[in-house]
């Protein structure tokens, strides 16, 4: 954790944690424009710790990411047992 200017700037695996979260719906609000992007450290994003909580609030839902895992696994099972056949 970073702090500059009263904020607290994280890494997006930092963030991920913090929040309880993976770090791939915080790559996709980077890409829809969501999140702003406040620097890099090496390969890794610098984001805003109170942006980030605050965009969870508005657009996380809890309910949806366990759909989607749930989807996902379908998926898995069934690619593996197409592959058996």
């Amino acid at each position: 954790m970073v702090r500059l200017y009263g904020k607290n700037f994280v890494t997006i695996r930092e963030a991920a944690r913090e929040l309880g979260i993976s770090t791939t719906p915080l790559v996709y609000a980077i890409r829809r424009k969501e999140l702003k992007v406040y620097g890099i450290v090496g390969t890794s994003y610098l984001i805003d710790l109170n942006e980030a909580q605050a965009w969870k609030a508005r657009n996380y839902s809890e309910e949806h990411a366990e759909r989607v895992r749930q989807r996902w696994e379908r998926q898995k099972r069934k690619r593996k047992r197409s592959k058996a056949s």
